[in-house]
């Protein structure tokens, strides 16, 4: 029997073929919750991308770094790594990409403490990172 005729019949009977081919609901996902401490899953890390603007020319990496580390309060951060862009007019101010490396099930809290106008000294353009797509 070709495709089409067994199209022909389905569609006379009424039948959906998309429906008959499924015969039993797909499994749900689920996350463990036990307290289990023979066997323990692999840690994920998310990276939460900061772009600061309107700092002074002469702001370091380091300054950045601190400022995080004073913010974090007891978050637990694996990493941050800053890294200066070139800005337009760089004698009046400088732009940094500043990548906090956080464990995945803090990631929200992260990017809410982060993102917030209490985080950062008053004046400086706050945003989220997107990486370029060319590079």
């Amino acid at each position: 029997m070709s495709f089409a005729q067994r199209a022909v019949e389905l569609k006379a009977s009424g039948i959906d073929e998309s429906k008959s081919r499924r015969t039993r609901p797909a499994a749900r996902t689920v996350i463990g919750t036990s307290g289990n401490n023979r066997i323990s899953s692999v840690k994920t890390y998310h990276t939460v991308d900061v772009f600061l603007s309107r700092l002074n020319p002469h702001t370091a990496q380091e300054e950045l770094v601190d400022c995080v580390n004073t913010v974090k309060g007891d978050l637990q951060i694996d990493d941050i790594s800053c890294t200066k862009l070139h800005s337009r007019y760089e004698h009046l101010y400088s732009s940094f990409w500043v990548a906090i490396r956080v464990d995945a099930c803090v990631l929200k809290k992260a990017i809410d403490l982060f993102l917030s106008t209490d985080a950062w000294p008053m004046g400086v353009l706050v945003r989220r990172y997107f990486k370029p797509k060319n590079g």
